[in-house]
């Protein structure tokens, strides 16, 4: 982060956890799956590229690694413990010292900046959702209306978003000009 921005672009995210020492993923293949699985919250950057904070990359890793030693069933109680223990917060600033020079952050300030980008996270997470089903709700309707249905059916309700894109592009000819890759 050579502008001291706190952010990582989405697209060297996994370069980067992969040249972290000690290992964080036992090869490539982990590292991708699991990537996706730890569910960092992305943003568009100034560019419009997509941006990933440092601390929920941490946070992810940190709770990764917990569920990865202790087993999945640790996992929700981990993200409430992250937020809420005074004792973890110390002990993430001990693991990773770097991060209280770079930030000249105390502990205390470090938790509540974790707690900030968990809460904006779950924010953006629920309004990406809330994004996307208008925009499937957009397509269903637009499908509906090509093959001159008054509503929207059962069978275009139970289309995956590829085969809503598929059924768009056989009925109008091309893809829909709502269609956002």
């Amino acid at each position: 982060d050579p502008k001291a921005t706190k952010m990582i672009p989405q697209y060297k995210l996994m370069a980067f956890l992969c040249s972290v020492e000690p290992p964080i993923f036992d090869n490539r293949e982990e590292a991708a799956k699991e990537l996706f699985s730890m569910n960092i919250a992305a943003t568009s950057g100034a560019d419009g590229q997509l941006m990933v904070h440092y601390v929920d990359t941490l946070v992810a890793v940190v709770r990764y690694q917990f569920v990865k030693k202790l087993g999945p069933e640790v996992g929700d109680e981990l993200d409430v413990t992250m937020i809420e223990s005074p004792e973890l917060t110390n002990r993430i600033i001990d693991a990773y010292p770097h991060l209280k020079k770079i930030e000249k952050m105390e502990p205390k300030d470090f938790k509540q900046e974790m707690a900030a980008t968990k809460m904006q996270g779950l924010w953006n997470k629920k309004h990406a959702g809330k994004r996307m089903a208008e925009h499937r709700e957009s397509l269903e309707k637009e499908l509906a209306a090509a093959r001159g249905e008054a509503t929207v059916s059962a069978e275009i309700k139970a289309m995956n978003g590829k085969e809503l894109n598929d059924a768009l592009r056989q009925t109008t000819g091309g893809p829909s000009p709502n269609f956002e890759p």
